[in-house]
């Protein structure tokens, strides 16, 4: 059981779906916050080991303050941006302009990086990803994971 990361609608994007334990996935979403902003990712790395209340209202006054003070960029896209961060993992989507964005992020992270399962043949890689937001963009479509 893990998360399938696909673009929508099939019609029209042609780049591979791509598989992932949910780990990978966190993994993903931090080297993506990682080039978001540092206090951020700092942050939102956090969020992994800690479960009591005091510090989740702790975390939404310092992230809430990341977002508006430290310049993360108010577009439309860049809103929908942190949807790929805060949604679940079960389930979740984001707009084209979002992976855009998302590929901005990561274009610079090594091709080969494994995200997927490793030792599967079809292991998911970053330039799968990056192809992935690439067709996305292109085909305005939009990234949905499951």
């Amino acid at each position: 059981m893990g998360v399938t990361l696909s673009g929508k609608p099939d019609s029209r994007i042609t780049a591979k779906s791509l598989d992932m334990s949910y780990g990978s996935f966190f993994r993903l979403r931090c080297i993506a916050a990682k080039h978001l902003n540092d206090e951020f990712f700092y942050l939102y790395k956090s969020m992994i080991n800690n479960r009591n209340e005091e510090y989740w209202k702790e975390f939404d006054e310092r992230i809430n303050n990341c977002i508006q003070h430290h310049k993360l960029d108010k577009t439309a896209s860049d809103c929908k941006l942190l949807d790929f961060f805060f949604l679940s993992d079960c389930e979740g989507k984001i707009t084209y302009g979002a992976c855009k964005k998302l590929y901005e992020l990561l274009k610079n992270e090594d091709d080969d990086q494994k995200l997927g399962y490793v030792g599967k043949a079809d292991c998911a890689t970053m330039g799968d990803l990056k192809n992935l937001l690439l067709d996305i963009y292109k085909n305005k479509g939009r990234l949905e994971w499951l």
